[in-house]
């Protein structure tokens, strides 16, 4: 028998287009949320798996963080509020634009900037003994820092380092070395980019120096105790004092009564230079000495006169270089001075 039910009759007939009615309103809210995700979300996934935050423009990156100059592309932060990282705007930064900052109680302790320098309070680099083998002093280091040139310099517009991978914006005068002459000393501290570019590791630099004041220090006390041997034969009382402690004035009475020896004029010289000095008038024994940088006695002006004088020394009577010379008088020196005849 068929069911002549009207209220059952009309609920079957109206089914089909409830069920059709609620599919509507599915696919419309699902393509409203759609539409809105692409027009006012920050965060979107395009196809091929590119991410952009900010952003729609993603290509050639597979993840683009887009931000203003006041804000921060991307903060990493740990519980600790007080310490975090942050990267800032890579492109269309000026050249002291902070690309990559270390940040503590609101103060940048250390930032990479987007011209490439590096600001920080220290840099260590792991140099414990347990670490190293084959260890052995560096040779001829005088040798080596002699053969360096210390250079000025700038680096050229960014449009000639396309080649090398380098975008250098940094315009001001620079102070360093030219790594390819450094490579030809000292390879250790040169390496080589990807492309080619040469690199110096500085801070290697410290050790070849040290180096080389060790060595150089060494030479000097050689030298110290050559002069004392050679002062304590040939040379006046007082003279070997003088030569340790150059230019250094004697502690004698003399000179609280009014011996002055003065600079020579003009020092350097290359045709004559005049000495002047200046005694009591009852002073005896003045003597004027002229020694090479060795402690030898190259000349002497003996018996002057006291009072305000002065001595001549002509360049045909010494070879160019640096020498020393005293006033003496009884035996007992009163100022050395250095003096330079130029070629």
């Amino acid at each position: 028998m068929k069911n002549l039910n009207p209220a059952s009759t009309s609920f079957n007939q109206l089914q089909p287009a409830s069920t059709s009615f609620n599919q509507l309103q599915q696919i419309f809210l699902v393509s409203l949320l759609l539409l809105s995700s692409n027009l006012f979300a920050q965060l979107k996934v395009f196809p091929g798996g590119k991410i952009g935050i900010g952003t729609s423009n993603v290509n050639g990156t597979k993840v683009q963080i887009q931000s203003d100059m006041e804000n921060m592309c991307l903060k990493l932060i740990t519980n600790n509020a007080e310490a975090y990282g942050y990267v800032s705007q890579f492109e269309s930064a000026g050249p002291l634009m902070k690309a990559i900052a270390i940040s503590y109680n609101g103060s940048d302790n250390g930032y990479w900037l987007s011209n490439g320098q590096i600001h920080c309070t220290g840099v260590y680099s792991f140099s414990d003994q347990r670490l190293k083998t084959k260890i052995i002093d560096i040779d001829n280091p005088i040798e080596k820092i002699m053969k360096l040139r210390g250079v000025f310099y700038y680096y050229k517009p960014n449009a000639t380092l396309k080649g090398f991978g380098l975008n250098l914006n940094d315009t001001s005068r620079q102070i360093g070395f030219i790594a390819q002459e450094v490579k030809a000393v000292i390879p250790e501290v040169v390496d080589s980019s990807a492309k080619g570019a040469l690199g110096i590791n500085y801070n290697q630099l410290i050790a070849l120096l040290t180096a080389g004041i060790q060595q150089q220090q060494g030479e000097l006390n050689a030298l110290k105790i050559q002069l004392n041997q050679c002062c304590e034969k040939n040379m006046p009382i007082g003279k070997k004092d003088t030569l340790i402690n150059l230019g250094k004035a004697s502690s004698t009475s003399l000179l609280s009564q009014q011996f002055v020896l003065y600079q020579n004029q003009p020092n350097p010289f290359s045709v004559n230079t005049l000495i002047n000095y200046q005694t009591p008038n009852d002073a005896k024994g003045i003597n004027l000495l002229v020694f090479n940088m060795q402690g030898e006695l190259i000349k002497s002006y003996t018996n002057l006169l006291a009072g305000k004088q002065n001595v001549q020394i002509n360049a045909s009577d010494l070879k160019p270089g640096m020498y020393l010379y005293s006033l003496i008088s009884n035996g007992n020196e009163i100022d050395t001075k250095r003096m330079i005849l130029s070629e």
